[in-house]
């Protein structure tokens, strides 16, 4: 089951909500094909085409930005072929471009998208599947 939170700034009263997790429809990574941006998707069928998978992991997770410290939920990949070979999804700011990490639920430490200030807080949470 995922988990849905909505976050609050208490400087500027902007929310933004976030996905987290994985839900019955996750079965296998093919059912999810919507999630995956097209350059994703054609990067996993180019390193699918020749090996044998041995691992599959994927869920909507969190990360933030390691220059402006915005956080964003986005689909996460990681798949393991027989030889060793591991693709696995990177990340980029959408606002700065620059590299974003894995994160945690400690929202205080992140800067709002909006006004930039660090005023966040979980304004609700909610299952989902």
């Amino acid at each position: 089951m995922g988990q849905g939170i909505m976050v609050a700034c208490s400087e500027c009263y902007n929310e933004q909500g976030y996905t987290l997790g994985i839900g019955m429809m996750y079965s296998s990574l093919e059912n999810v094909t919507s999630d995956i941006h097209w350059r994703t998707r054609n990067n996993i069928a180019e390193f699918s085409s020749a090996g044998n998978i041995i691992s599959e992991e994927f869920e909507h997770k969190l990360f933030y930005c390691k220059k402006c410290l915005t956080s964003h939920s986005r689909f996460w990949i990681k798949i393991e072929k027989d030889c060793g070979a591991i693709f696995e999804t990177e990340f980029k700011c959408s606002k700065c471009k620059s590299e974003m990490i894995e994160g945690d639920l400690n929202f205080t430490k992140y800067s709002c998208n909006s006004c930039g200030k660090k005023t966040l807080s979980i304004s609700s949470e909610m299952d989902w599947d």
